[in-house]
């Protein structure tokens, strides 16, 4: 190959390759109010971002895939928890975590503060982003455990399992072999 032939290959690559992220760049902020539900953004709910902000919460807890990972993640908290746990959990969690290794601090949060905290959550809950981060995902199969199961149902019908590399093929009494 020549040297102008290689040069040519490489600068159409990189221009397919800047069009196209330029078109899905476009796309994801066409369908931004959609996928966020902007519609019901409302003073409430930027009173609960402030106040999750003066307390540090993104210090202890990950929300979006942003912030630290010492406490669980919070994107989905609100659908995963619901409203009247995350409520004691932000007015008493020394009581709420007295058995827990990992304790959240005592914020004293007033009572406008523990509902627009929620209401922030709630609403940070209802983003459509795709299952990311994957912490609770609906979808997310739980522990090898899962995969096992599935992979035991595939070998019983003699068929095939694929766990990572390796391909399993059911022998002559059900149980997988390595291929």
């Amino acid at each position: 190959m020549s040297d102008n032939a290689a040069k040519a290959i490489f600068w159409a690559g990189t221009l397919i390759s800047l069009v196209i992220f330029a078109v899905l760049t476009i796309d994801t902020f066409g369908q931004f109010d959609e996928l966020t539900h902007a519609d019901k953004l409302d003073d409430h709910v930027v009173a609960g971002k402030q106040a999750f902000e003066r307390h540090n919460c993104n210090d202890c807890h990950t929300l979006l895939g942003f912030g630290a990972y010492y406490a669980p993640d919070l994107t989905r908290a609100h659908k995963r928890l619901g409203e009247d746990a995350i409520k004691r959990r932000l007015a008493e969690p020394d009581v709420v975590f007295a058995d827990s290794w990992r304790k959240m601090p005592q914020q004293n949060l007033t009572d406008e503060e523990i509902e627009a905290i929620t209401a922030f959550l709630s609403w940070v809950s209802n983003i459509e982003n795709h299952d990311w981060p994957p912490h609770h995902s609906e979808h997310r199969g739980y522990g090898t455990s899962l995969l096992l199961a599935g992979c035991a149902a595939q070998l019983a019908d003699g068929g095939w399992c694929v766990l990572g590399p390796r391909a399993v093929a059911a022998g002559s009494h059900g149980v997988g072999h390595v291929a």
